[in-house]
């Protein structure tokens, strides 16, 4: 593996690091708002977020992609006017669109907030975050341009730092008691401040010939960026369903309340998919330098290891959630959440499968068949939504979760058939046997040692996991599950 390669693997996972404390940021966001408000009140809130987030994708109509992969291009032939065009091109369009669609909420505030949110002040949240929607474009478009001249460090800070902002300014704002209101005007400054801010540097300190050349309309240039928009648009679309379809239908067809214990359940679940994305990070580059190289030994025994290791990384951690999941709930975000118990354990099913979900998905672009991939989860969504369809309006949020974990289900079962096509990987039964039993005496161990212990429930809880790790670390090594000897073997220099 050459040195390239190597930096482009640490850039990765400095990428997935990055977003990781994104995501922890946002799941802070949700325990100070389940802290201060209702759960009609919490509820609303992502409601009305998530609603929003479905249809920005129509703002971006994939052209963040494809500015990324022109300006990419375009560098290479140092050829900086098609750079500017692409650039003022793709701000031009998602502007207009935003604005169009920004207007369309603003003008149906009153609308939606009771007929669809059925509460009458919802209206107002909504023409604030009207306004966040239009403006959001620059630091897409900020993101892409960082991306496209691979500028890691700028590219890293730009989710970091909103969501940064969006917290402080939530927590002072609650502090002064303008309850709902304060993570609506949070993103409203926070947004136009980072926006302003990332689009700045990207034109005067990343691409500072910005200015001296003059921008021209590209109908060419256009079309190419157009073409390639498309596809990665019904890409995007299909996986904001999974992220969003659920928490949409259960507000028409349930309310507020199971809307807020929905998404007090989703983000804690998916915390633990935050050790696939750095795997996923780091499978990319490796996947695609040794399949080029034609070392399909190195490739098979790097993908066996990596599905070992995320095995024995997710399954202890999802019994944990699933055998303790009201005490968890209970601690983060009070008693009144305890409701969400039960989609809970479902939901942390379901990420185990997307996780392994998710790798196959980096395996197949890393070999050049990102589209199979694309297509099983575009049918997968279909089926998703039929089911959801079918369950939420019965048995609201336990019927979203379980439509979202047999969706997932699926989609491994799926992705992996056509993964062994090209690849002949396998997971070797005594190392999944062996990694159960092993996680079992680790929450056995948990509840032995906290059973024996008489003291604060943080500390009880504290000492009682960080005891029982150590013994699951020597059982690993003493079945011989995890070995540096792998590790070397993968990242040794060809």
């Amino acid at each position: 593996m050459t040195n390239y390669v190597k930096q482009f693997i640490s850039n990765s996972f400095l990428l997935a690091l990055a977003s990781f404390f994104s995501l922890f940021i946002s799941y802070l966001l949700r325990l100070l708002l389940a802290e201060n408000l209702s759960i009609s009140e919490f509820g609303l809130v992502y409601a009305i977020i998530v609603l929003f987030a479905f249809f920005s994708i129509f703002q971006h109509l994939g052209l963040n992609s494809a500015l990324t992969k022109y300006i990419a291009e375009f560098k290479v032939e140092n050829n900086f006017k098609k750079i500017k065009s692409a650039i003022g091109m793709v701000v031009i369009i998602q502007l207009l669109s935003s604005f169009i669609i920004a207007l369309m909420f603003f003008l149906l505030s009153d609308y939606l907030a009771i007929n669809y949110f059925k509460i009458a002040g919802a209206a107002l949240y909504i023409k604030i975050y009207s306004v966040v929607l239009f403006i959001s474009p620059l630091l897409i478009s900020a993101r892409s341009i960082f991306q496209g001249f691979q500028n890691i460090k700028y590219f890293s800070l730009t989710d970091f730092l909103k969501m940064f902002l969006v917290l402080i300014l939530t927590f002072l704002f609650l502090k002064q008691e303008v309850g709902t209101l304060s993570i609506f005007i949070a993103y409203f400054i926070s947004v136009i401040f980072t926006s302003f801010l990332f689009f700045i540097l990207a034109i005067t300190k990343v691409f500072p010939k910005f200015f001296i050349i003059a921008f021209k309309w590209d109908s060419i240039l256009f079309k190419k960026l157009i073409y390639f928009g498309l596809p990665v648009l019904f890409y995007s679309v299909s996986g904001m369903v999974f992220g969003y379809i659920d928490t949409i239908l259960l507000t028409l067809f349930r309310g507020l309340e199971e809307v807020a214990l929905y998404n007090v359940a989703l983000p804690t679940a998916n915390a633990l998919a935050s050790f696939g994305l750095i795997f996923t990070s780091l499978l990319l580059p490796l996947v695609s330098e040794l399949w080029a190289k034609k070392d399909s030994d190195r490739l098979t025994k790097g993908i066996n290891l990596l599905y070992k290791n995320l095995f024995i990384i997710l399954v202890p951690i999802s019994l944990v959630f699933i055998i303790f999941s009201e005490l968890i709930l209970k601690i983060l975000f009070g008693v009144e959440y305890i409701g969400a118990s039960f989609v809970f354990r479902v939901l942390i099913l379901g990420v185990i499968f997307i996780s392994y979900s998710s790798l196959n998905g980096s395996i197949l672009s890393g070999i050049g068949k990102p589209k199979v991939y694309g297509s099983i989860t575009g049918v997968m969504v279909i089926f998703n939504l039929v089911l959801d369809l079918i369950l939420i309006p019965k048995y609201g949020l336990n019927g979203a979760g379980i439509s979202t974990l047999f969706s997932y289900i699926l989609i491994f079962i799926v992705s992996s058939y056509f993964l062994r096509k090209y690849i002949p990987f396998h997971f070797k039964t005594k190392d999944l046997v062996l990694t159960l039993i092993n996680s079992f005496i680790f929450v056995g161990a948990i509840s032995f040692i906290r059973s024996k212990l008489q003291i604060t429930l943080f500390l009880e809880v504290g000492i009682s996991i960080f005891s029982a790790s150590i013994l699951y670390f020597g059982l690993l090594f003493l079945f011989k599950l995890v070995s540096l000897k792998d590790f070397l073997t993968i990242y040794k220099e060809s």
